[in-house]
């Protein structure tokens, strides 16, 4: 005999199916019937989807917080406490993750957005990837489900761009001039 419990059956609900086994007589054994009931308990499947809307590419201004939107959609069935965790990232931004985010499992109210926070410093560009793995687990019992991974590129730009040796030769020139030219000026 295999049983098989339905997919969407609420995690750690109990049930007590009845089976019916009937043998029909077969001369010289008499036929027979018996019911026997056992209790199931359906698993947890803590499956989501994360999704970024805004695509694999995300520019964050220097000095400035970028929020990133991932919208997670829970395909298990039990309702889910969403932690995360960074697992790659550019060596100067700072990722900033939302603490524990609670996910229904009611069915019209299965998806939310989580907002992480990425700052790159005002006075560096920079690139590279970023991994973050969303983890489920059952809200409460605290059976973790699988794991997600969402990966973007991170382009990070400076606020304020930092000119070459020119500009900074013209404008020492300029203070130095303004400063002959005052001290050579009649009193």
């Amino acid at each position: 005999m295999n049983l098989t419990v339905a997919a969407d059956a609420p995690a750690f609900q109990e049930g007590l199916p009845v089976y019916r086994v009937i043998a029909e007589p077969n001369p010289p054994l008499q036929g027979a019937e018996e019911e026997v009931e056992f209790q199931v308990t359906a698993g947890f499947s803590g499956d989501v989807a994360v999704s970024l809307p805004e695509g694999e590419r995300v520019t964050a201004q220097g000095g400035f917080v970028t929020e990133v939107p991932l919208v997670i959609e829970n395909r298990g069935n039990g309702e889910l406490l969403l932690t995360f965790r960074v697992n790659r990232q550019p060596a100067e931004s700072k990722i900033t993750l939302p603490q524990d985010v609670p996910l229904s499992s009611a069915p019209g109210n299965r998806t939310t957005t989580a907002l992480v926070g990425i700052q790159v410093p005002w006075k560096v560009s920079e690139e590279g990837a970023v991994e973050i793995e969303v983890i489920p687990s059952h809200a409460q019992r605290g059976v973790t489900g699988p794991t997600q991974t969402v990966e973007f590129q991170l382009e990070g730009r400076s606020a304020i761009p930092i000119p070459g040796l020119g500009p900074w030769l013209a404008l020492a020139a300029v203070v130095v001039a303004g400063w002959l030219g005052r001290s050579t000026r009649p009193r």
